[in-house]
């Protein structure tokens, strides 16, 4: 997935993950964080899809496995206002500078 090394990409790993550093990302799953075998939580998340049902389900299933075995508060529907708000300040951000480089 050619999306990871986008800055927005990073942006993102960054609200849900608390750091752009995606080999700390998945530095930090334990043994007892493994969905259907794999353990590359990025990719977990970003094959799920969020509108097919079972893509839904699975993302729910890794939001709570993210809580409960690594504590992660930062994924999931209750930080929708901050991803919303780093979101608009990384566009904003983005088009500053396209407007100074051109």
């Amino acid at each position: 997935m050619r999306i990871k090394s986008s800055s927005e990409a990073k942006t993102l790993f960054r609200i849900h993950y608390g750091t752009s550093d995606e080999g700390a990302i998945n530095k930090a799953v334990n043994k007892d964080y493994v969905i259907k075998g794999n353990r590359n939580r990025i990719t977990n998340y970003l094959q799920a899809s969020p509108y097919a049902e079972a893509g839904v389900k699975k993302r729910s299933d890794i939001t709570k496995a993210e809580y409960v075995s690594l504590d992660n508060t930062n994924i999931g529907a209750n930080q929708t206002s901050s991803v919303i708000v780093h979101l608009l300040i990384y566009n904003f951000n983005a088009f500053i500078q396209l407007i100074f480089y051109l």
